[in-house]
């Protein structure tokens, strides 16, 4: 059983289990032998998924953060470089083909990350791209995964990463599993080391409450 140890740190709740939703995901489909993460964002929730990540995946985790802003990722590096293994990544493409796990959590209007930067047995965890107007991955990328899935079906095809690609009929209803379905044991995610996997996260209230309560109960464990 996961123990969430920084469930009483100083931030909103809806942070930590937008981060702990990420964290499953990666966990649920990334390779094994996963160690490289890159983080794309600069705000508190890119700080989160590295908290997060560290918690349910483990310590051997290293990390390079990208931001739209290099001064904003020297920052975020800055604050936890002598807590963690990370550093700046300066160059996004390089990075992007130097990682085993990509995280994004930025609120980018359009693409970020192109498919030929993407090496096989690549896992994105997608969270940025939770509402219309917003968008990370380039589509071909999207319909180009081996394994997509998402939170929400319907949510996500409507306004979702996957949205877009939907959208310009690249991939079909079918094309997409629900991230539940892996985790229940009724559906297939990762098959082997080479496939790349994306994962698409918008938010469900009855998982977010779900989520809190975990957290809550681990508050309220450490508090006794």
């Amino acid at each position: 059983m996961l123990r969430i140890t920084w469930a009483s740190k100083a931030a909103r709740p809806s942070a930590y289990i937008a981060a702990s939703r990420g964290a499953i995901a990666t966990r649920c489909l990334a390779r094994s032998d996963s160690k490289r993460v890159l983080i794309l964002g600069t705000g508190s929730q890119a700080v989160r998924q590295i908290e997060s990540h560290l918690a349910l995946i483990g310590g051997h985790l290293t990390f390079t953060v990208w931001g739209r802003s290099a001064t904003k990722a020297r920052a975020v590096v800055a604050a936890m470089e002598g807590e963690y293994a990370i550093a700046v990544a300066d160059d996004l493409a390089d990075a992007v083909r130097d990682a085993d796990i990509i995280i994004t959590a930025t609120g980018a209007p359009s693409s970020l990350i192109a498919q030929e930067w993407v090496q096989p047995g690549t896992h994105i965890t997608a969270v940025g791209a939770d509402a219309p107007g917003k968008q990370e991955l380039a589509p071909d990328l999207v319909a180009g995964a081996d394994v997509l899935a998402v939170d929400s079906m319907d949510q996500c095809l409507d306004q979702g990463e996957v949205s877009h690609a939907f959208a310009a009929g690249q991939i079909q209803r079918a094309d997409v599993i629900e991230v539940g379905q892996i985790l229940s044991g009724a559906g297939q995610g990762r098959r082997t080391d080479s496939e790349i996997t994306i994962a698409d996260l918008t938010g469900i209230a009855a998982q977010d409450i779900a989520i809190a309560n975990v957290v809550l109960d681990a508050h309220r464990e450490a508090s006794a």
